[in-house]
């Protein structure tokens, strides 16, 4: 998910078997999510303070500076990936996206 570049969509039934894995898709097609921001963000002392700050900061990014395709409400996911995850010159990063029903996208 962290190598989506924010606006972008993804498949999630890529066949692959990790949940983190999923395809680069066009916009102009069916997608199951897309991304609206990412944002560096450094751990938690818990996997569960970790998704809840996460989760902070997705909801603030999309009540401050959401994009004009983004719904008003819309059920919003955190997906954090540690630095180390991505490889060299990484950063702890948050990405926040909205996801789909396929075909409604």
């Amino acid at each position: 998910m962290r190598d989506v570049k924010s606006g972008g969509c993804v498949d999630f039934d890529s066949g692959r078997r990790a949940a983190h894995v999923v395809v680069d898709v066009p916009c102009a097609g069916p997608y199951d999510a897309r991304v609206f921001t990412q944002i560096p963000l450094r751990p938690g002392a818990t996997q569960a303070e970790t998704q809840e700050r996460a989760d902070i900061a997705c909801a603030v990014a999309r009540d401050m500076a959401g994009p004009a395709w983004l719904p008003k409400s819309p059920e919003i996911w955190a997906w954090w990936t540690p630095a180390h995850v991505s490889g060299l010159g990484s950063k702890d990063l948050v990405t926040c996206y909205l996801t789909t029903k396929r075909g409604d996208s």
